[in-house]
C-alpha cells in the first residue's frame, strides 16, 4: 500500500505557511489546472467565526462548471497527515480528480469538495472572512504573477470574481 497520497490545493491550503501547520511533511508540489470545476466563496466554515458577530465566514470550495478552470496546487502528503486534513476540511468530501500540470500531462489526485450543503454567502465587514481571503491570496502570489492573476480572475463571490471584487 502506498504510503504517500497527492491531493489537489485551490484555496487555504495553497498558503504553505497554512499547509505546513496542518501537513507538515508535504512535498513536491507543482501547480496544475483542474478542468470542470469553478472555485468559488459558498461554503460556511465550521470553525472561522468573526470574533465580534460570531458568523460564520464563507470559505472556498469547488462547484461543476464545464466551462470553467480552476487553478491551484498539487502536493504529496502521507497517510497520517490525512486525519489532520480531514479534521480541517471538515465537511468537504475526499474526491479524486484529473488535474494537468504546466506540460498539460495527467494527474489523477484527491481533492476536497463540499457537495452536500447550504450556499452560504460570502461575509462582508468581518476580519476573520477578509483573513481568510489574505491568506488564500497570499498563497497564489507565491507561484508567481500568471498564477495570481488566474487565481483571481478564477475564484467567484457570486457571480463577481475576486479580481473586480478587490480591484475596485
Amino acid at each position: 500500500m502506498n504510503d504517500k497520497i497527492s491531493i489537489f490545493a485551490y484555496g487555504s491550503l495553497l498558503n504553505q505557511v497554512s499547509l505546513k501547520q496542518t501537513t507538515p511533511s508535504f512535498s513536491h508540489y507543482f501547480t496544475a489546472a483542474l478542468p470542470g470545476y469553478r472555485r468559488v466563496f459558498n461554503y460556511e466554515s465550521p470553525y472561522r467565526k468573526d470574533s465580534i458577530t460570531g458568523a460564520p465566514s464563507s470559505v472556498l470550495n469547488l462547484v461543476k462548471d464545464d466551462k470553467a478552470i480552476t487553478n491551484g496546487m498539487c502536493f504529496i502528503a502521507d497517510r497520517e497527515s490525512l486525519d489532520e486534513l480531514y479534521e480541517r476540511e471538515n465537511g468537504y468530501s475526499f474526491e479524486m480528480v484529473r488535474v494537468f500540470d504546466d506540460r498539460e500531462a495527467p494527474h489523477d489526485v484527491h481533492t476536497f469538495i463540499a457537495y452536500e450543503h447550504a450556499k452560504y454567502d460570502f461575509v462582508t465587514n468581518s476580519f476573520e472572512q477578509d483573513q481568510y481571503v489574505a491568506m488564500c491570496v497570499a498563497g497564489a502570489k507565491k507561484f508567481g504573477k500568471h498564477f495570481y492573476n488566474q487565481f483571481l480572475n478564477t475564484t467567484y463571490i457570486g457571480d463577481e470574481t475576486l479580481f473586480s471584487r478587490i480591484s475596485h
